[in-house]
């Protein structure tokens, strides 16, 4: 299921907001990106505002669909509008704590989550993640020494061998 993300709401609930817009928004992406990686979800982030030439409409940043409201709009709109043209806007989850955004999108068949809750997912989403890298790390350490283990047990057991037909 496709999230659409309303950036400057979730921005906004974050905390410790950043007054340049710019690094704002490359943290947000940079959570995004996590929570990409994490649960193998497709996600479009909608910012309010002119485009960052860094991460300008329709770029891909590390997997993140990155979008802007429309010149003399809003991204609530923009929002709207993907909603609207869905064919199954059912399948969609808009993450915005914002009133009329939530009620368009439930009217419509869309899933809502609040940015609240997002920020929850993506606490998750960063937990589940580094705990996947420490299992896989775990596992790496973990079989090379059992390969070392066998290893020199094969080794030594060749080293004892005195008879040439026992070795293969």
């Amino acid at each position: 299921m496709p999230y659409l993300i309303d950036g400057n709401n979730v921005i906004g609930g974050m905390g410790n907001l950043d007054p340049d817009p710019h690094k704002s928004r490359k943290r947000l992406i940079s959570e995004l990106a996590i929570f990409i990686k994490a649960t193998r979800q497709k996600v479009r982030v909608v910012f309010d505002g002119a485009q960052d030439p860094d991460f300008p409409e329709g770029a891909r940043m590390r997997g993140v669909h990155v979008s802007y409201a429309k010149s003399g709009s809003d991204a609530d709109q923009r929002i709207k509008d993907v909603v609207r043209r869905s064919t199954s806007p059912r399948d969609i989850t808009v993450v915005s704590s914002d009133r009329d955004l939530s009620s368009f999108v439930s009217a419509r068949g869309a899933k809502i989550m609040s940015s609240r809750d997002f920020r929850y997912e993506l606490d998750n989403a960063r937990e589940q993640l580094s705990m996947t890298e420490k299992t896989h790390l775990s596992l790496n350490i973990d079989v090379e020494e059992w390969m070392k283990f066998f290893l020199e047990k094969e080794s030594n057991k060749l080293k004892g061998s005195k008879d040439p037909s026992r070795i293969k």
